[in-house]
C-alpha cells in the first residue's frame, strides 16, 4: 500500500537462479540443457553474470536474433547504475527479496515473469517435448518461488509454443494445481508461423487472465496486428480472451 492506496503489478519480472534446471528439469532431459556458469552460494549477481543456458548445444543468449528488436542489455547494478537494487543482489534475487522490494514500492500483489526465460523458447525447430519439460520446471520453480508469500506473489505460467496441445495441458496443470492467475507466451514468429493466437484459442479459457509478453511493446503490437486483426483493435489481451471459445481439452 502507498498513500493509502493498494497496488498490483500486473508484469513484475524475476531473476532465475543458475540451479533451475539442476533441481526442476525432468531428468530424461537433463543432458540436452546444461549452464554456463556453476550454482553459487551468492546467487545470480546481476545482468552481466545472469545464468545463460544451452538447450541442445543452443544458447539461449541467441534470442537476440530470433526478437523483433534486438537490443544490448546494459548491467542491472554497476558503479553507474542503479544501487537501490543491492539488496536483492545479496540474496541471490530470492523470493524474500522480492518482497523487500514489493514493500519498498507500495505493491501489494505481483504478477511474476521471467527474465532470462523470456528467451527460452523462440526460437525454431525445438523439440516439442524438450519445449514443454522446460516449461514445467520453470512452472515448478515458480510454484515454490511465490509459496513464500502466497498472498503477494502471483504466478503466470510459462507454455510451450512448439505444440498447441502441450500448451493447453501445461496450463490446465498450472491452473489446477498451481492456482496461476495467468500464462504467456512470447508472440514471435516460430516455425514460420505465430504461436499466440493458436494457443490462446484453445487455452486461455482455462484461466481468468491471458497475457501476452515479448521482446518490445512496439514488437508485440506489429504481431497482434498481424495475427488478430480483432485483437488489435481491443489492444487488450483480456478483451481478446473473452470472445474466445472454452478449452476442449481439459
Amino acid at each position: 500500500m502507498k498513500e493509502g492506496y493498494r497496488f498490483v503489478d500486473c508484469d513484475m519480472h524475476i531473476m532465475e537462479p543458475i540451479d533451475l534446471f539442476d533441481k526442476y528439469l525432468d531428468s530424461a532431459f537433463k543432458t540436452r540443457v546444461t549452464s554456463a556458469m556453476r550454482p553459487t552460494d551468492s546467487g545470480s549477481t546481476g545482468m552481466r553474470r545472469r545464468p545463460l543456458w544451452f538447450f541442445d548445444g543452443t544458447p539461449t543468449s541467441n534470442d537476440g536474433n530470433v526478437s523483433q528488436y534486438n537490443r544490448t542489455r546494459g548491467p542491472l547494478v554497476s558503479s553507474r547504475a542503479n544501487q537501490n537494487v543491492m539488496f536483492a543482489v545479496e540474496r541471490g534475487y530470492d523470493a524474500e527479496a522480492q518482497v523487500m522490494g514489493m514493500k519498498m514500492e507500495g505493491v501489494d500483489i505481483a504478477v511474476l515473469f521471467p527474465t532470462a526465460g523470456l528467451s527460452f523458447l523462440g526460437r525454431d525447430n525445438m523439440d516439442p517435448q524438450l519445449s514443454a519439460a522446460i516449461c514445467r520446471a520453470y512452472n515448478d520453480w515458480l510454484h515454490d518461488f511465490t509459496q513464500y508469500s502466497a498472498d503477494q506473489l502471483k504466478m503466470a505460467a510459462m507454455l510451450p509454443i512448439h505444440d498447441v496441445n502441450l500448451a493447453c495441458r501445461e496450463l490446465h496443470r498450472c491452473v489446477r494445481d498451481y492456482g496461476a492467475v495467468g500464462a504467456f507466451v512470447r508472440p514471435n514468429y516460430v516455425n514460420a508461423a505465430i504461436g499466440i493466437r493458436p494457443i490462446g484459442i484453445r487455452c486461455t479459457a482455462c484461466c481468468r487472465t491471458s497475457m501476452c509478453r515479448s521482446a518490445s511493446m512496439k514488437g508485440r503490437d506489429r504481431i497482434i496486428r498481424r495475427s488478430s486483426p480483432a485483437l488489435a483493435r481491443t489492444g487488450s489481451c483480456a478483451t481478446w480472451r473473452a470472445t474466445l471459445p472454452r478449452c476442449s481439452s481439459r
